[in-house]
């Protein structure tokens, strides 16, 4: 009976991402897109990764989500954005193909039998459970550096948006 509502759920994430990509208006692909982000936290929650389901939810769907929901109501002119033309779509299907069969061809190369971090998983038998305390030491002690440079590609990426929006808005004005 698990494995059918995981299933179940993996087929909602599948449709839901999909009806991202091609639904033109803005504010259906922004519930397409949660609810891409709520089945990928439950289908996190049946493999056992409690704390990454908590974190998917908590970021993406309390975080991005109402982020994009507010652009979508701050903004007049996204009512109905039909500007993509043909050759646009056609350069995002292709590339996108593209990535999926990079992707699965490096699934089917790789032998998960020969990682070590899996053995050692199997031979612990689950026995160890990953803990928010445990995940936020290694955070700061081990992985310090990863962190820091997200925490930097993050603000940078928050000033050029900030710069972007002050410059069409300098834009407007003129108009």
């Amino acid at each position: 009976m698990n494995e059918i509502i995981f299933y179940l759920f993996a087929i909602l994430t599948i449709l839901s991402a999909f009806a991202v990509a091609i639904v033109k208006n803005v504010l259906y692909a922004a519930f397409g897109l949660m609810f891409t982000f709520i089945s990928l936290a439950v289908m996190y929650l049946y493999v056992g990764a409690d704390f990454v389901a908590i974190t998917q939810i908590m970021v993406y769907v309390g975080g991005v989500l109402v982020l994009i929901v507010f652009g979508i109501m701050l903004t007049s002119s996204v009512q109905n954005n039909e500007t993509a033309l043909f050759g646009r779509k056609l350069l995002g299907a292709v590339v996108s193909i593209l990535f999926l069969v990079i992707i699965v061809s490096g699934f089917l190369k790789v032998d998960f039998a020969s990682l070590e971090w899996i053995n050692q998983q199997l031979r612990l038998g689950h026995t160890q459970a990953v803990t928010s305390q445990h995940v936020g030491f290694n955070l700061l002690t081990t992985n310090l550096l990863p962190f820091e440079l997200a925490a930097i590609l993050l603000m940078v990426a928050l000033i050029g948006a900030a710069l972007m929006a002050k410059f069409k808005n300098s834009e407007d004005v003129e108009k």
